[in-house]
């Protein structure tokens, strides 16, 4: 009987907790006058080339003149995702500026994907059958002949990973 009373007093207790925030007026000022910095940065919002050459500015705005323009800072040994599933959602048009940079400027790349592509050309197949590809990430296959042939020749790493 003692356990029963005690859980019942136990319950009948409130606890009542009120929060209170000062006005945003008074924040920025402490802050102002104590110096700290809110989320803003002072720092440039692009990177400065060491080599001498014209540096381009990043950070403003990711839209390109080219999609060729858009594809020209990837470098050899990059990784590269590719969104969608299956052949629905691949940036083909992303895919085929990777492929016109061609394997003497743009090699050893891993790429991630759902799929390697199709024999008929769509998704990364193309970017495979150039020998830009050193490894490829996917859940499937397919019935891609050109990874197949390159893979069973080693001159191409497969790695699969569940969806």
């Amino acid at each position: 009987m003692e356990a029963a009373t005690y859980l019942s007093s136990v319950l009948s207790c409130s606890i009542r907790v009120q929060l209170r925030t000062a006005p945003r007026a008074a924040w920025q000022a402490r802050d102002h006058i104590s110096g700290r910095r809110g989320f803003k940065s002072n720092a440039p919002s692009y990177r400065e080339a060491t080599s001498g050459k014209s540096a381009r500015k990043r950070g403003g705005s990711k839209v390109f003149d080219s999609v060729d323009e858009a594809v020209a800072d990837i470098k050899s040994g990059s990784i590269v995702l590719s969104a969608g599933f299956g052949l629905c959602g691949t940036a083909e048009t992303i895919i085929d500026a990777l492929v016109r940079r061609g394997p003497d400027s743009l090699n050893d790349i891993t790429a991630v994907s759902n799929n390697a592509g199709t024999a008929i050309g769509g998704g990364l197949s193309p970017m495979i059958e150039a020998g830009q590809v050193s490894r490829a990430i996917c859940s499937f296959l397919g019935n891609n002949k050109a990874l197949e042939k390159k893979y069973l020749t080693g001159k191409i790493a497969i790695e699969l990973t569940p969806q």
